[in-house]
């Protein structure tokens, strides 16, 4: 799992490397900064291939990256999750630190064997990556992110497990 670290830690670099220039560029020509964002997307990684999400943004007051709220859904043929989110970013910085709560599903309600007494299982992580803006525009946001989940109930014995994620979401809305 040192391999995974690594390349978070790498892609964070790039990531805020890319989005420091577009940060500050577009805080000098925007005369008003938004201070809410909704940002749509998808993001691969492991274990869950696929997730799509939302992103809302909270700007501080300078205009600046403050907190993130997400949702997302991680369908799989096998086993799924249900999850919400928060992160926040002490710098202003793309740059966080979140929570996870997730609803793991370890078959789809629509497999055959499903027992939502045993399959749903609720979890809780911790999680560290960056989410920022690609473009000076402001429309393309990336994210990379890395997370050690524990599922909670009493009703099963798995193990901590670990995510690693990529994602790029598009802005639909601001206020």
């Amino acid at each position: 799992m040192r391999w995974a670290w690594s390349v978070t830690v790498a892609a964070a670099l790039v990531l805020g490397t890319a989005t420091a220039r577009a940060d500050t560029t577009t805080e000098v020509t925007s005369a008003k900064p938004r201070a809410l964002r909704l940002a749509a997307g998808v993001a691969v990684g492991a274990p869950f291939p696929l997730t799509v999400q939302a992103v809302l943004r909270v700007a501080r007051a300078d205009g600046r990256t403050g907190f993130d709220a997400d949702a997302s859904w991680s369908p799989s043929r096998d086993w799924q999750s249900y999850d919400v989110g928060g992160a926040y970013h002490p710098f202003g910085n793309p740059f966080f630190v979140g929570l996870r709560l997730r609803l793991l599903q370890l078959h789809p309600p629509w497999s055959r064997g499903f027992d939502g007494t045993f399959d749903d299982q609720p979890a809780v992580g911790l999680e560290l990556g960056a989410r920022g803006w690609l473009d000076r525009s402001r429309r393309l946001l990336g994210s990379v992110t890395v997370s050690a989940t524990a599922v909670i109930s009493g009703n099963t014995s798995l193990p901590v497990f670990y995510t690693l994620s990529a994602g790029i979401a598009y802005d639909v809305w601001s206020r």
